[in-house]
């Protein structure tokens, strides 16, 4: 593993600034969006009708914000899983120690996103996608959501796993 990780050190960097820049990135547009959105309501600047449209034109928006937030946070646990891989000594950091949760908080907010669309979508015929039966659509999305969930469990149950392997390698080295 050493060897590869020597063999392609510049790209695994390049890899890890890029993850580390979209999650900052992604970060820093929710968290100006929210302080913009946090201003023209406490400023009393908008007209409270004004305010109503606005909230219900960008409700879809504003339901993005956790997602983004978490995708976020997801793209820096992943940076600071290479440059850890990288680094040829110390401790992983806070976000990577606690990477686990941050995947396992994904994996709670995208079951209640999905409970609220299938709740939504199952008063209307929305599923109706492509001539399948409503039933065979929603069984074919729901089949599909439950397999990239449970890989984001997984992938939350090894990265708590490789850490200690991880750290015990770098000290026998």
């Amino acid at each position: 593993m050493n060897e590869f990780i020597e063999k392609n050190r510049r790209f695994l960097k390049f890899c890890s600034d890029m993850a580390r820049f979209y999650g900052i990135l992604l970060l820093s547009v929710v968290g100006v969006a929210v302080a913009i959105f946090v201003i023209w309501v406490i400023s009393g600047s908008m007209e409270p009708e004004m305010l109503r449209k606005v909230i219900r034109t960008q409700t879809q928006t504003l339901s993005n914000m956790p997602t983004l937030v978490l995708h976020g946070f997801l793209a820096l646990v992943v940076a600071e899983f290479i440059s850890y891989l990288l680094a040829s000594e110390g401790e992983p950091k806070r976000i990577l120690r606690h990477g686990d949760k941050i995947i396992y908080a994904y994996v709670l907010f995208s079951i209640v996103m999905i409970i609220r669309v299938f709740s939504y979508t199952s008063t209307t015929s929305e599923l109706t996608v492509l001539g399948f039966s409503h039933l065979g659509s929603t069984v074919f999305i729901a089949m599909s959501e439950v397999a990239r969930l449970l890989m984001w469990v997984g992938i939350g149950i090894t990265l708590k796993k490789v850490l200690p392997i991880i750290k015990e390698s770098k000290l026998l080295v």
